[in-house]
């Protein structure tokens, strides 16, 4: 059984009320403020997995792989396909630069 830290998920309940009014659009700027939201989540996972214990190097990054990039692909794959239904102009060099985490070079960001 994994024991959670009290502390770690208050923060993340605050962080994730703070990432939903940074999304409602609220009178002169505040919502900006509440932006702060990712950045704790970025941090808590740095935190914790700062302090997990990886046995295998290669394991772990096939699996991270896997739950992370294949999904992105996949979306791809779909998002084509209905570009290709619906005949909207697409750009598939920006597809190349998503499918390489390489999106600056398309001028996104």
């Amino acid at each position: 059984m994994k024991v959670r830290n009290l502390n770690i998920q208050i923060i993340r309940i605050i962080a994730m009320f703070s990432i939903l009014l940074c999304h409602f659009k609220l009178p002169y700027g505040v919502d900006q403020f509440f932006n702060v939201g990712v950045y704790v989540f970025l941090l808590i996972s740095g935190y914790l997995y700062g302090k997990k214990i990886i046995k295998d190097n290669k394991k772990w990054l096939k699996r991270k792989f896997a739950q992370i990039c294949i999904p992105v692909y996949l979306w791809l794959v779909v998002v084509n396909i209905l570009h290709l239904i619906f005949r909207s102009n697409i750009n598939y060099l920006n597809n190349l630069y998503y499918l390489f985490n390489v999106q600056i070079l398309g001028g996104g960001y």
